[in-house]
């Protein structure tokens, strides 16, 4: 099916009743107004939050992937793979670094979203696809 960040479940501001948002990631669109930047990449981004990040701590560093320049992180994004993505958000105990997208089969995201169908047909709702480009050829 191509790659989501997150699902949302249970929400009542994206269309008539309960719904479940699915945001998908890959967009080339890039408008300076899109609500979810964060979808615009196919790929797996690595977000960093520097309010969790710990002071003293230089697990990240010894990754070999990133540098700490005071109290903040200098991170070449454009310069690490899918593998040094996963293992920076791996070595990170408070969750500072963390990665976002993963690859999702139809079915599972169909399992996903049709758990909530009871919600959907008791409140006249339904699925939402959000995030980036729902038609986006793979």
């Amino acid at each position: 099916m191509g790659t989501c960040f997150n699902l949302q479940r249970y929400s009542t501001h994206d269309g008539p009743g309960i719904r479940s948002v699915l945001f998908l990631k890959g967009c080339s669109l890039h408008c300076h107004w899109c609500q979810n930047p964060e979808s615009q990449a196919r790929r797996t981004d690595l977000l960093y939050d520097p309010r969790l990040c710990l002071a003293g701590c230089t697990l990240c560093q010894q990754t070999g992937h990133c540098q700490r320049q005071g109290e903040t992180l200098a991170l070449a994004r454009e310069q690490l793979d899918e593998a040094a993505r996963r293992q920076l958000a791996q070595v990170c105990p408070s969750g500072a670094l963390a990665c976002q997208g993963e690859e999702w089969s139809l079915a599972r995201a169909m399992t996903a979203l049709l758990a909530d169908e009871p919600f959907y047909r008791r409140s006249g709702g339904g699925i939402t696809l959000s995030g980036g480009r729902a038609l986006l050829a793979a």
